[in-house]
């Protein structure tokens, strides 16, 4: 963090009218989506008894990221992260009213949600783009160090209020709900001006101009891993680790998952006080992520929920922090005009490996056990350092690189 960003208050956040409504828009978005996914993959279940079709309802969310990648990539490079963030909040309302139609029709439903799950995406990759263009210097590192934050009470929040309306509220109303919710999201994102690249004294944009970090590749590498390894491990062993390994009824599982989001949004707001500029990345990065890999030892040995339950905050803390610490840095240091293609390609790598592990973990829980499985995450984090610092040797000229492609 440069000098300028230590001068700029912890405050900013909640005075600064842009960040407060970019926030307030996400949060809306996110409560929407796991009050909606909360609520439906319950129904589904008790309607067909099936955990094929009720995870089916949750997987809508990540497959578009996968699948629709050419769509996504191509909107979030050809319009400007404000007018898609608001597009992909509208279009998430309108599939939802389709969706209220066919609740009684299984493949319809799922088929409609999918076409949500692509407006969602588009809406996480054009976050990341609309805070590169809207903020600058100091405000940008604090905005990339706490816009995230929204997303994970939002999800908490829409978690909590799923199971608090589950048995008050129809499906219907929910949908309902959660239709006025991403209208919410996109009246605030209208609120915000629209981002003006300023020029240069040549006259170019100064997205052309800007220059990569070559520890971006380094940074892109660790962020594809910490969703792909630690949150497709987390998917894993929320409900293995608490039944199986600690012994705990099933109730256990909803234990760990709030203790869980407790330790994400601590893990956020610490990783925000942390400085990655000015070459400190290069040894915060791969630290972060070596950190959180070691939290993810004891879980093999642990077999008592007294010491289970706190030690798994802690592996969500420290998976968290380096997520977040890796996203920053890809945020503030990849050049404006080639943030859209980077992140959607990044989100498809992430979420598409995210899906690999969490299946293939899932069936090899099944055939050799939760320790076993464990190991083999330990491992595979082990080399990715090795194939960041290759990534980063490989690209080590990519500020050129990127200009090509941009200018």
């Amino acid at each position: 963090m440069n000098q300028r960003s230590l001068n700029l208050p912890e405050t900013w956040v909640v005075r600064d009218a842009t960040f407060v409504r970019i926030w307030a828009a996400i949060f809306a978005s996110t409560v929407a989506t796991f009050l909606l996914l909360m609520t439906l993959s319950a129904a589904v279940f008790t309607q067909t008894h099936s955990p094929v079709f009720s995870n089916g309802i949750v997987l809508t969310q990540w497959v578009p990221a996968v699948l629709a990648l050419p769509l996504i990539r191509s909107l979030a490079s050809r319009y400007d992260g404000r007018s898609l963030l608001i597009a992909a909040e509208v279009g998430s309302a309108l599939s939802l009213l389709v969706a209220m139609r066919l609740l009684n029709d299984l493949y319809p439903l799922l088929g409609i949600l999918v076409v949500k799950g692509t407006f969602d995406n588009l809406s996480k990759v054009a976050r990341p783009v609309a805070v590169k263009r809207l903020f600058t210097g100091a405000t940008l590192d604090r905005a990339a160090s706490y816009y995230n934050t929204a997303m994970l009470f939002g999800g908490g929040v829409g978690a909590l209020a799923g199971a608090l309306f589950l048995p008050r509220l129809s499906s219907q109303q929910v949908i309902a709900l959660s239709i006025a919710l991403h209208l919410i999201s996109a009246c605030s994102y209208a609120t915000v001006a629209k981002a003006r690249q300023p020029a240069d004294q040549s006259g170019k944009s100064r997205a052309v101009n800007e220059r990569a970090d070559p520890d971006a590749q380094s940074a892109l590498v660790y962020f594809i891993a910490a969703v792909a390894l630690f949150q497709g491990y987390h998917n894993i062993a929320r409900s293995v680790f608490a039944v199986d390994q600690l012994g705990m009824p099933a109730s256990g599982i909803a234990l760990l998952q709030a203790v869980t989001n407790i330790a994400y949004v601590v893990g956020a707001l610490a990783a925000a006080r942390i400085g990655v500029a000015g070459g400190r990345y290069r040894t915060i990065g791969p630290l972060s992520h070596c950190i959180a890999l070691a939290t993810l030892i004891p879980l093999i040995f642990i077999t008592r929920p007294a010491f289970g339950v706190p030690m798994y905050a802690v592996f969500a803390f420290g998976f968290e922090a380096a997520y977040c610490v890796h996203m920053r840095f890809v945020l503030t240091s990849v050049p404006s005009a080639s943030m859209p293609r980077i992140m959607a390609n990044a989100n498809a790598w992430a979420l598409g490996l995210m899906l690999a592990v969490s299946l293939g973990g899932s069936y090899l829980v099944s055939e050799i056990g939760f320790a076993p499985v464990t190991l083999m995450v330990i491992v595979v984090a082990a080399l990715v350092p090795l194939f960041a610092r290759f990534r980063r040797a490989a690209f080590g000229n990519q500020a050129g690189f990127l200009e090509k492609e941009v200018g």
